[in-house]
């Protein structure tokens, strides 16, 4: 009891996030710190347990299996959700189903990423990653089935609202899966990579589509995400392990604390030269470390025997709890939007940014379909390889590039880690993706040459990938112990606001025009970008005021899933 009451201060001792990532002193101050292998300079954040189960303990083969599996799904959740809009021309003309009723049928698709997160995500809480990745595979193929046989709109908004469901697991699992198995300093390349599957689906699916609605017809769009998510399901039902990990507080090395507890009167103080104000110290649980373990890391415990093949790959892993606690993990995601204003920022940085770009996929048809483009479902679909690129670098530039740059200003900062060093990235494409709005929106209303439209998807793209990865990563290093709410909390609102703007969307350009609609986009695309400026200079102080909330909380939910630093 003493060892867990021990833990749980050792936690909350610092403001939440606040960690020591890098040894800067040169006075030994992580030497009794868990290392990166061959780098004694960077701290393993959080610090592992001894158990060789332990996610974060995994090899680096089993930990790329499992994440590249997660990637797939999320590459074709993403282009399931995606591909439909570069069919609305041929399915207007086939079908006869108008450009409205379309919107419509894809605004019940993200109403139902909406709500789904809401109840889903608990589950993924209590009864672990793998039912829920499993069970939404095959939703997906399903779903996928349907909108392949689709003759009339009770099919498109059925079919959408099916996959939409089953979606919204999308919008959190695969975030809970790198929590689950990387560390601080690994986080931004991995969502990175995370970002780059979610701008595939969503950018490449749709140039392929083109292709594929030219040779093949609409249908086999549908088809080919038949064979692919069902693929994907099989490989995950044999090959990817549960990552949800408990285990018993006396085998775990615990977090790190604060020497000298920051208050939120010095929370925004530069740091003092006495380095000892803001060194961090661990204890473990044991009076000393195991010897060398069985997989390379001489933290682990090999007296601790690894789970069989079965055991990795059970079905449910079930935590005790309650109806009412149950009950009490689906409201809390609103609460912590109000109590939390890092997760406030990010749902409303990640939803805008989101929401906009949908804006910019449900006019590429109306705008570029007649003349003075005349582009027909190969043309639109090559619209989005722009986009592509955009994200590609801004995956890399809100990946490797802000793990990169942690390392530096954490060294600069007496070796302390704060999460606000991330959002320094974002002051680039709050700039940059609302010119790609102006450009692009401008542009072809303007009828000027396609390839200046194009360049303004570019920019976008680039915002996009970059805010999103950087707001996320935040979120994850900021609230970890509260992580699966706050999730459900930005894929609510994120969903919204979609949803809202789609439906919107119609009315919006009857009244305003093209032109007008997407100046004021890019209006609101900069003033959400720009929220990053007060959260880089306020961060820390809500992180230290709201920090016995988050206490709270991460108590309330450690009864389904674990603390960690």
């Amino acid at each position: 009891m003493d060892q867990s009451l021990d833990r749980i201060d050792a936690i909350t001792a610092a403001p939440p996030g606040t960690v020591l990532l890098h040894e800067a002193t040169g006075k030994g101050d992580v030497e009794h710190l868990i290392t990166v292998p061959g780098r004694s300079d960077i701290v393993l954040q959080p610090q592992p347990s001894c158990d060789p189960n332990d996610p974060l303990n995994w090899s680096t083969w089993r930990k790329s299996l499992n994440f590249s599996l997660a990637a797939m799904y999320t590459l074709w959740v993403y282009t399931i959700l995606d591909i439909g809009t570069v069919a609305y021309g041929v399915w207007n003309e086939e079908l006869g189903i108008s450009y409205a009723n379309l919107s419509n049928s894809y605004a019940t698709n993200t109403a139902a990423l909406a709500v789904g997160g809401v109840i889903l995500i608990p589950l993924t809480i209590k009864y672990g990653r793998r039912p829920m990745y499993l069970a939404t595979s095959l939703a997906l193929t399903l779903s996928s089935v349907w909108m392949a046989k689709s003759r009339v709109l009770g099919d498109f908004i059925g079919s959408n609202l099916i996959s939409g469901l089953a979606g919204a697991v999308g919008d959190a699992i695969v975030q809970m899966t790198i929590a689950d198995l990387f560390f601080v300093h690994q986080r931004g390349t991995m969502n990175g990579i995370y970002v780059l599957m979610v701008n595939l689906g969503v950018f490449a699916a749709p140039v392929a589509s083109g292709f594929i609605m030219t040779a093949q017809g609409w249908q086999w769009m549908y088809w080919y995400c038949v064979i692919f998510t069902g693929l994907t399901f099989l490989a995950m039902v044999f090959f990817y392990e549960e990552t949800k990990y408990s285990s018993p507080l006396i085998n775990a090395v615990q977090p790190v604390h604060l020497r000298q507890q920051t208050t939120a009167n010095d929370a925004n103080k530069p740091c003092e030269s006495d380095a000892k104000k803001n060194t961090l110290q661990a204890t473990a649980t044991n009076n000393s470390m195991p010897t060398y373990g069985q997989l390379g890391n001489d933290w682990i415990d090999r007296s601790i025997p690894m789970k069989s093949y079965l055991e990795r790959h059970r079905l449910i892993s079930n935590t005790p709890g309650t109806a009412t606690q149950f009950i009490k993990m689906v409201l809390r995601p609103f609460i912590y939007l109000y109590c939390f204003p890092a997760v406030a920022y990010v749902s409303l940085q990640y939803g805008c940014i989101l929401s906009l770009f949908a804006v910019v996929g449900n006019s590429q048809a109306a705008l570029f379909s007649p003349p003075p483009y005349n582009f027909g479902p190969v043309a639109l679909g090559l619209m989005s390889i722009p986009a592509l690129i955009g994200a590609i670098i801004g995956s890399i530039y809100g990946g490797p590039l802000s793990d990169w740059l942690i390392l530096i200003l954490s060294k600069r900062n007496n070796g302390v880690y704060e999460p606000e060093f991330r959002l320094y990235l974002c002051l680039l494409p709050a700039f940059l993706g609302p010119a790609g709005l102006l450009l692009y929106g401008i542009g072809a209303t303007a009828g000027l040459h396609w390839i200046a439209p194009l360049c303004g998807i570019g920019l976008f793209g680039f915002a996009l990938a970059a805010v999103s990865n950087l707001s996320l990563v935040y979120l994850y290093d900021s609230y970890i112990n509260i992580l699966g709410g706050a999730l459900v909390a930005v894929t609510v609102v994120r969903n919204s606001l979609a949803t809202v703007i789609v439906f919107a969307f119609n009315p919006w350009v009857t009244a305003m025009g093209y032109r007008n609609t997407f100046i004021l986009c890019a209006v609101l695309a900069l003033v959400s970008m720009l929220t990053a400026v007060p959260m880089i200079i306020y961060g820390k102080a809500f992180r230290v005021k709201f920090a016995e909330k988050y206490r709270h909380y991460a108590m309330e939910d450690s009864t389904e899933e674990p603390l960690r630093m």
